[in-house]
Order: C-alpha cells, then sequence, then structure tokens
C-alpha cells in the first residue's frame, strides 16, 4: 500500500489532488501545528480510501440511485443552493435537470432539539415524492447496505470518530442506518450533480465525522483520466505545501510531472448568475396565497382579471360621454365592483357612475371630463404604451353598438390608481399577462458572466486544496470543523449525473429511544401542566380580586346603613309648616358629624 502524506501548509499555487497510479491506495491530508510538539502536533483534515467500495457495488449503486432520485426523489432546501444574494445559478437553470439534494434517515431538528420524527407513529426515513413503497424499499436497500458496508472501513480509518459515534448506539438504535451492531451513522444526503457551496456542518455531533461515497460516470472511472467535465472536494483554507511527506521539495515536483498533483493556472470560465433574485419560500407561499384569494374573490365578485366594460345608457344628455373601457394598472385586478359596471350605467358624474365608498374602503373615483382636458393621467386607445392586441383577447374590450341620444361619443382607455386598502392592496401582488397590455416579457432569466479568475492567481496568498474522488472512494473528514465545498457542475443532469455523493453523517441530539417520542410526551405534558397551573392562579387572582370588590362594597353598605338619620322613620303630617327667610338652620348634637 502507497501513502500519499500532504502538508496544505503554504507557497504554491492552487492544486488539485489525484489518484497517482493503481498502487495508491490511500490519500492523507494533514496539517502541522506552529511551535506544537505534543502528541497533537500534527492534525488529520482529511483521509480518503481510492477503493473504498468494490466496483460492481459502485456501478449497482449508481444505476439504481439514479433512476430512483430522477424519478420519485424529493429534493431538499438547502442554503447551500443559493448565495446570500439569491442569484447563483451554480445547481443549473433547467429545474428538471439541475443539481440536487436528497435526504435519508434521522436528522436533527430545531423544532423538538431532537429527531425530527419525535411524533411520527410510523416514520418514513426513506420518503419519496408521492406513495411509492416498492421504489422506498429499494432506496432502502441500497443505503442501508451501504451504510453496513462502510461502518468497518470506518472504524479502521478513523477509531476514535467511529467509537464517539457508537457510544450511545444501544439508547438511540431507532436512529441509526445499517443492519449490523456497530452503526455510527444516523441519515445520509444524496448530492446529485449538486454544488455545496463553502459551509461546515453545524448540525453534526461532536467528535464525530462524516463519509463520503463517491460515484462517478461512466467517462471519469479510470485511473489518471481527467473527464471533461467533474466534481471536485475543496479545503477553501489550506495550501499545499512546497515539500512531499518526506520533506523533499523534488519529490513535490515529481508528484506534479506524473500528474497526481494538477498545478491549476487562469482559465475562462462561465458564472451562472440570475438576472433578478429568487423568491424565498415564504414570499412565494405569501404570492401563492395572494393569488389563491384573489381568484376566489373574482369568483365571488364575478370580476374579469382583464378589464372592466362599461357601456352607455340610451338617452344620455351629455355629447361628451361615452363608452369608456377601464384597464387595471399591471399588478392589480377587479378595481370595481360589478354592481354599476355588468349593469350599466352614463357616466354623468363619479358618484353616478360609481358606488359610493364606504368608511371602511377607498374608492379612486375618476372624472373622464377631467381626463378629458388634461392629457398626463390617462392614454388613448391609439397610445403605443396600453395599445390593444389584434387578436381574440380584444374583444373584451369593444363595446357593443346601441342606439342612444349621446352624440359624437368619445373612447378613452385609463388606468386608474387604487389605493393601497382593502381588496387592492390584497390583489397588489398578481401581475397580468404581458400580452393584455403589450408590454414586452422580461426574456432573459440569466446573466451571462465569464471570468478567467487571473486575479485569483496573481494573488500568493490566496490557496485552496481540491480532491478528485473516484469511483467507488470513501472520503473521511471532520465537516463540522472544516470548511468545505464542491465545484458546480458545467452541465448537471440528473438524468445522467457526473456525479453522486452519498455523505453519511450523524446529527447532534440523536440518542433518545423511539425518535425521542416518550422525551417529547413529556415535555407537552409538562407544558400542560404549566399552563393548568398558569390558569389555576389566574382564577386564584380573579377570585381575590372579587372577594375584595365583594368585601368593600359591604364594607360600604354597612357604613351607610349605620347612621342614624337614614334609620329613622318619617311620617307624614297634616300641618304646614314656614319658615322664615332669616332663619339659619345648624345641626347640633352628636349627628353633626354625618353631615
Amino acid at each position: 500500500m502507497s501513502d500519499k502524506i500532504l502538508n496544505p501548509c503554504l507557497s504554491l499555487s492552487p492544486q488539485v489532488i489525484r489518484r497517482g497510479s493503481e498502487e495508491e491506495k490511500l490519500l492523507c491530508l494533514v496539517r502541522r501545528r506552529p511551535g506544537h510538539h505534543c502528541d497533537s502536533a500534527v492534525l488529520v483534515i482529511l483521509i480518503l480510501a481510492w477503493e473504498g467500495v468494490p466496483r460492481p457495488v459502485a456501478d449497482h449503486l449508481y444505476r439504481d440511485l439514479t433512476d430512483s432520485l430522477f424519478k420519485y426523489g424529493s429534493t431538499t432546501c438547502r442554503r447551500c443552493a443559493l448565495n446570500d444574494d439569491r442569484t447563483c445559478a451554480c445547481q443549473g437553470l433547467d429545474p428538471d435537470t439541475c443539481g440536487a439534494s436528497f435526504s435519508f434517515g434521522c436528522s436533527w431538528s430545531m423544532y423538538f432539539n431532537g429527531c425530527k420524527f419525535a411524533r411520527s407513529k410510523v416514520p418514513r426515513k426513506f420518503r419519496l415524492l408521492g406513495d411509492y413503497p416498492e421504489q422506498e424499499e429499494q432506496v432502502e436497500n441500497n443505503l442501508q447496505g451501504l451504510a453496513t458496508e462502510l461502518a468497518p472501513l470506518y472504524k479502521k480509518l478513523a477509531p476514535e470518530a467511529y467509537h464517539n459515534q457508537i457510544e450511545q448506539e444501544s439508547s438511540g438504535q431507532e436512529c441509526r442506518l445499517g443492519w449490523r451492531e456497530g452503526r455510527p451513522f444516523s441519515g445520509v444526503t444524496a448530492c446529485v450533480d449538486f454544488c455545496a457551496h463553502a459551509h461546515k456542518d453545524t448540525h453534526n455531533m461532536n467528535n464525530g465525522s462524516t463519509v463520503v461515497c463517491t460515484l462517478t460516470r461512466e467517462d471519469n472511472r479510470a485511473v489518471r483520466n481527467i473527464p471533461e467535465d467533474e466534481q471536485l472536494h475543496v479545503l477553501p483554507l489550506y495550501k499545499i505545501s512546497d515539500r512531499d511527506e518526506f520533506g523533499q521539495a523534488q519529490g513535490q515536483w515529481a508528484k506534479i510531472r506524473t500528474g497526481a498533483l494538477q498545478v491549476l493556472s487562469s482559465f475562462p470560465r462561465e458564472v451562472r448568475m440570475l438576472a433578478e433574485p429568487v423568491k424565498s419560500v415564504r414570499r412565494m407561499r405569501q404570492d401563492a396565497r395572494l393569488r389563491a384569494q384573489a381568484e376566489r374573490l373574482e369568483k365571488k365578485l364575478g370580476l374579469s382579471p382583464l378589464a372592466v366594460k362599461v357601456k352607455p345608457e340610451p338617452n344620455c344628455k351629455d355629447p361628451d360621454f361615452g363608452s369608456y373601457k377601464l384597464l387595471p394598472r399591471p399588478g392589480s385586478v377587479g378595481m370595481y365592483p360589478p354592481e354599476r359596471a355588468y349593469q350599466g350605467s352614463c357616466l354623468q358624474s363619479p358618484s353616478s357612475s360609481l358606488p359610493h365608498p364606504s368608511p371602511h374602503r377607498k374608492l379612486f373615483t375618476p372624472d373622464p371630463r377631467q381626463y378629458a382636458q388634461s392629457p398626463q393621467p390617462y392614454r388613448t386607445a391609439s397610445s403605443p404604451l396600453h395599445r390593444l392586441p389584434q387578436d381574440h383577447h380584444n374583444t373584451a374590450f369593444k363595446s357593443e353598438p346601441r342606439e342612444t341620444h349621446c352624440s359624437s361619443p368619445r373612447e378613452y382607455v385609463f388606468s386608474p390608481q387604487p389605493t393601497a386598502e382593502g381588496l387592492f392592496s390584497r390583489l397588489s401582488s398578481i401581475q397580468l399577462e404581458p400580452s393584455v397590455l403589450s408590454i414586452p416579457p422580461h426574456e432573459d432569466a440569466q446573466e451571462e458572466v465569464w471570468s478567467d479568475s487571473e486575479h485569483n492567481f496573481l494573488d500568493r496568498e490566496i490557496g485552496g486544496v481540491a480532491v478528485a474522488p473516484s469511483h467507488g472512494s470513501i472520503l473521511i473528514e471532520c465537516a463540522r470543523r472544516e470548511l468545505h465545498a464542491t465545484t458546480p457542475i458545467l452541465k448537471p443532469d440528473r438524468r445522467h449525473p457526473t456525479r453522486i455523493s452519498l455523505v453519511f453523517y450523524q446529527h447532534k441530539s440523536l440518542n433518545e429511544p423511539g425518535h425521542g417520542a416518550a422525551m417529547w410526551d413529556a415535555k407537552m405534558a409538562k407544558r400542560e401542566r404549566e399552563r393548568d397551573e398558569e390558569a389555576e392562579r389566574e382564577q386564584g387572582r380573579k377570585r381575590k380580586i372579587g372577594e375584595s370588590e365583594e368585601k368593600a362594597e359591604e364594607e360600604e353598605t354597612g357604613k351607610v346603613g349605620s347612621i342614624p338619620t337614614r334609620q329613622t322613620w318619617t311620617r307624614p303630617r297634616d300641618g304646614v309648616v314656614t319658615v322664615s327667610p332669616y332663619a339659619l338652620t345648624h345641626v347640633t348634637g352628636p349627628y353633626n358629624r354625618w353631615t
């Protein structure tokens, strides 16, 4: 066995590490810690077994997983699929064939602080899109069998990390993959032509590692063969040392001559960028709710999303008013209720043509005579801005000829601006078809950018170590600690992918029996008890307040009832009492304290 040990430390340009020959079985990247002379002075950051999986097993997995995931796979939305500006198109532009990732098994959930299947009675750990139990069973057999075969190799190459991951296997066995004892993995993600931006797997358990099995296309399975398209595993924060594992600079240059190390230089490449940012999932859900709400309102009110046609009534006395065609502005639908618009009325004044606004909603009530005097607020039918198409859609805007006493009718097309309240604000995000208003559609959805990346190679401080995993190879790294990424595929195609990477991992807090269902039930019971106790305390407070108010009222009643003057009887008399106007009354004796 020929081992290649490289020290990614200083000086050379970005390089790609490839398998030198069939005799080479293992690649180990290490990092030396300056100033340290202890047992941990050298840290292993990556281990790559070039022949981790037998060739027939790798071929079978590539065929089966490609077919199953392309037809039935349920994609997982990941942060690595887009950059912060949400303009990245490195996964490809075709949603049917672009790069995607698919997650199986158990993973950590922030909501439960444990396994995502904590509330699932029958967890589908290998769930596909739709109800295909046979396909799910086939995917499960392939991935469970691979997890079983990888565990012994993982134990041999990284024993410390392996033992850390199986330490609590007995308590969390429902959250483990594999058919034999000694199961270090809880979940697996299948990345099919998927480009992962630089990231760390922060949800992984401490002191564990990820194991990546690579399956490549047929044109990238021979040793020392560089295909037209490939995906590299990148460590962006490291550089290759100028000396080999024996401390010899000549040995490093010998690897470059044989092709084991490929020194990169500036090269033209296409940067796939979207012209407009992609909407977030939250925004797309909001837009979907608004569209559904608008459709319900249109159906309920009988509104058309294209136009509201107003027909003149006969016996109209004003020759300046005729057939008006109202076009809503882009982004709004159904501006006017249909009571006056599908009945037909003569637009003698704004108050007669439109319903009076209610105190809870404002309506725009334009006066056509004002639009006839000023050319700015409206566009006539011959204006190029709102020119109507000459097809069947135009029939919705034509007024039918009717007998009327109005002379020389004139026709206007204007776009009133509604307020942002009530119905209009909820319909503001709905866009009309471009053909209706003759607005040219947005044709270019991709911004084509080419870069020769020359500025990167002029900076000696910019490095990067890339590894070219081969078909059936097994890569081990501490993904929680090390920043890592994968390069984009030039032409991603899930029907015949360039690379499938199967990432096996164990997330944190997955050590409870039954996926943590008992712990979740106990947490919910405790929360219910706390809620009941709080309700009892609230009732006690209300009861005390009521008792104190009742006691205060009784005290006030007792105080008033104890006054002697209010307890005496008053008897009517027949006599007449006269009082002199100058007589002054004065209460004496013990009664003056109640006055």
